[in-house]
């Protein structure tokens, strides 16, 4: 894995750098831009809701609505970069820096479903969905053994057992079925919000399980704010509108929706 510079230590506490992040969201500006992340889905919520009369429903996601969720991520970009640079926060995260990319980000059905339908476009699709079903098998078996039996994909990520299954599967090394050989996200545009969110401010060494710091290592909050929640509760509507199944993470999401139709493009 490739490692990136470590950020030159700027004096402040973790609790400092939390506070400038929640002064940062607060700004007129920082709220126009989270508006623009908004505006998007809500049209697509609305879209759905209200097809037009006599039309049947749609086996595929409309274009306009892909189109839609290419607006939203894109300004949620733009958002979590201005509340980067307001509050002074430098990420060591970079490009092909892939030392979290072992891990089981949790996703929502309809991002899952958007991934599926960037891999689609690559040459190596196949290869890269089997391998995510794969890896899905595999840590449905360490979750059996912390949950002691039968669990569904509608199990709570944030159970301890689920959180000790992680841990575990964290330390068996596995990549995501989409990171590339280089290093580099292989759907990088389409990734979901919890990678676009998760930052690191020390050694990107200390996001691997093999070192001491890894469950001390600082991740300021770039993500998770009351106000912000809306994205998520939107997100989560578009899935249920399309009909989509739970999903607790990426690699159970791609698994899980591989072959939906919406996925083929």
């Amino acid at each position: 894995m490739v490692r990136l510079r470590v950020v030159a230590e700027d004096g402040r506490t973790a609790t400092q750098r939390a506070t400038a992040l929640h002064e940062a969201r607060a700004k007129p500006e920082a709220l126009e831009q989270l508006v623009a992340v908004l505006e998007p889905l809500r049209e697509g919520v609305a879209m759905l809701e209200e097809p037009l009369e006599g039309q049947a429903k749609q086996a595929k996601v409309p274009d306009e609505l892909w189109a839609l969720l290419d607006r939203a991520y894109a300004a949620l970009d733009r958002y979590l970069g201005h509340l980067l640079h307001a509050a002074e926060v430098d990420p060591t995260c970079g490009p092909r820096c892939s030392a979290c990319c072992t891990d089981l980000p949790p996703v929502l059905p309809i991002e899952a479903l958007r991934m599926v339908r960037a891999l689609r476009q690559r040459g190596d699709a196949s290869v890269r969905l089997q391998r995510s079903v794969g890896l899905a098998r595999a840590f449905q078996q360490v979750l059996v053994a912390q949950f002691g039996g039968e669990v569904s994909a509608a199990v709570d990520f944030t159970d301890p057992r689920y959180r000790a299954a992680q841990l575990i599967w964290r330390r068996l090394g596995h990549p995501c079925p989409v990171l590339g050989d280089d290093g580099n996200c292989t759907a990088y545009a389409s990734r979901p919000l919890s990678c676009r969110a998760h930052i690191h401010v020390e050694d990107p060494g200390h996001c691997e399980p093999s070192s001491p710091r890894f469950t001390e290592v600082e991740r300021p909050p770039l993500w998770g704010h009351p106000r912000e929640a809306e994205v998520e509760v939107l997100l989560a509507k578009l899935g249920k509108l399309l009909d989509l199944p739970a999903v607790p993470n990426l690699q159970w999401g791609l698994a899980r929706l591989h072959d939906h139709p919406s996925g083929r493009g």
